[in-house]
C-alpha cells in the first residue's frame, strides 16, 4: 500500500509541475486570452494539494510496507 501512495504522490507532483509550465507558456503568449492561465494554475494547485495529502498518508502509514 505504501509504494502505491508514493507512486501516486510522484505522479501528482509531476502533473502539478507540468501545469505550472503550461501556465507559464500561456502567460508569455501575447493577446487578450490571459484568462486561459487560470485553468492550469487551478489544476496545478489542486494536484499539489492532493500530492501533499498522499505523501502525508504515505509517511503516516507505518503498518504496511
Amino acid at each position: 500500500m505504501k509504494i502505491l501512495l508514493w507512486i501516486c504522490g510522484v505522479a501528482l507532483t509531476s502533473f502539478s509541475a507540468m501545469h505550472v509550465f503550461i501556465a507559464f507558456e500561456h502567460w508569455q503568449q501575447p493577446g487578450p486570452r490571459r484568462e486561459s492561465v487560470l485553468e492550469p494554475v487551478l489544476s496545478s494547485l489542486i494536484a499539489a494539494g492532493l500530492a501533499l495529502f498522499v505523501v502525508r498518508l504515505a509517511l503516516r502509514d507505518k503498518a504496511s510496507t
